[in-house]
């Protein structure tokens, strides 16, 4: 992952001390960009993260995958950690 939005963290999980992980399955395609109808919820520690964690993973950037030097689509698993600052 190059770059991506900031993560929303969900006010009501923040206020009730909750922290935990989202992990998405995506498609980056040749271009390094994630194919909107490709994103899948793999696991979860609460329902309540999966939309700021899509919405995140929807505007990152990735680098490519390659092939003897030729930029292809790779499917990927992203983890997404939610944690509350110290």
């Amino acid at each position: 992952m190059l770059s991506h939005p900031p993560l929303g963290y969900p006010e009501q999980l923040r206020q009730a001390g909750i922290e935990g992980r989202v992990v998405i399955r995506v498609i980056v395609d040749a271009t390094g960009r994630i194919e909107p109808t490709a994103v899948k919820i793999i696991t979860t520690a609460n329902p309540g993260f999966n939309e700021p964690a899509k919405r995140m993973i929807l505007g990152a950037r990735y680098r490519p995958g390659e092939v003897h030097g030729h930029a292809m689509r790779v499917v990927l698993d992203q983890p997404i950690d939610f944690k509350l600052a110290p």
